[in-house]
Order: C-alpha cells, then sequence, then structure tokens
C-alpha cells in the first residue's frame, strides 16, 4: 500500500524519507510469516517478503493525538529504541515532553479523509499550526527530497519487501 501519515492534526502530512512512503499490510495466512522488527512491516524468518503494489492509500493517523497521549506513545513505544533496561527505566521515570515542532518536513493534506473520519475530525482535530516551510534537513537529505520532489520517485529507499511484477 502507499502511504500518507498524518502528523499533529489531520492537516498536515510527512512528506520526507523519514515518513516510509509504501509498506505491507495484506499477508498470505501463513505461520511463517510474522512481524518484523518493530511491526512495521513482514517477513518469512529473515527474508523479505514478494509482493505485488497496489493503487490503494493506508491513511496513518498514528500521529495525530494530543500532547499527553503522545507522551503516552513516546513511553509505551520507548522499549523498541532504547535497548539498555536502565537507560529505558530512567527514560520512563523522566519529565517527558513532546515537541509537535520536531519534524523534519510536513505539507498541508489537499485530499479528503475517509467518510468514516470525518466526525472524529470535526470534533477532535488539534488546534496546532505547524510551519510547513521549516525544512530540517542534512545536507544529503535535502538533496534526496529535493531529487523525489522534482523526479516523483524516491531512491534507495529502504524496502521491507521485494516487489514482483
Amino acid at each position: 500500500f502507499k502511504y500518507l501519515h498524518f502528523y499533529a492534526t489531520y492537516d498536515y502530512v510527512g512528506d520526507s524519507r523519514r515518513w516510509y512512503s509504501h509498506e505491507v499490510r495484506i499477508i498470505r495466512n501463513d505461520k511463517n510469516i510474522s512481524a518484523y522488527r518493530d511491526a512495521q512491516g513482514f517477513r518469512m524468518g529473515n527474508k523479505k517478503l514478494k509482493v505485488k503494489k497496489l493503487d490503494a492509500y493506508i491513511y496513518h493517523y498514528g500521529w495525530v493525538k494530543s500532547h499527553e497521549q503522545m507522551i503516552t506513545k513516546m513511553k509505551d513505544t520507548s522499549s523498541f529504541w532504547i535497548a539498555d533496561k536502565e537507560e529505558w527505566e530512567k527514560f520512563l521515570q523522566s519529565e517527558i515532553k513532546f515537541n509537535f515542532k520536531n519534524f523534519d518536513s510536513i505539507k498541508l493534506f489537499s485530499g479528503t479523509h475517509p467518510k468514516i473520519m470525518e466526525k472524529r475530525i470535526r470534533e477532535q482535530n488539534p488546534d496546532i499550526n505547524l510551519d510547513i516551510k521549516m525544512k530540517k534537513f542534512s545536507l544529503k537529505n535535502r538533496i534526496m527530497y529535493v531529487i523525489e520532489k522534482v523526479t516523483g520517485k524516491r531512491f534507495f529507499e529502504f524496502k521491507n519487501y521485494t516487489v514482483i511484477k
């Protein structure tokens, strides 16, 4: 599936290499296939799955949460990123803050959301204004960003799968 990652509100989407553009979300019912690493994708053992691309989108709303919900998310997922148990427990005990301005690049969403989301968006869209002109890239990522915007292709992107025709 193609992916749109909404960020902070239902009005912004990530538009950099930091946000994966495609991922596997339908798999065969096979006990040898399991979630890989942080469950972003799937593997059969350590082998990438062979997949067909679909012309459909997943609207990922996992980064549209209140400040309090984002702190809870950070605590819940921190064990994936902090391997040292003492360091992880220290992190959980610390005063955690979430800064919605900590992104490298976003853009305004110009499409329409699925009908099932309309009521939620109307009632729960956070009032957060972000500067879409702000871009925070290394030189390499700035070059890759420009190339992607000009060509429409994302070169050297990590893929958790192998595409078949």
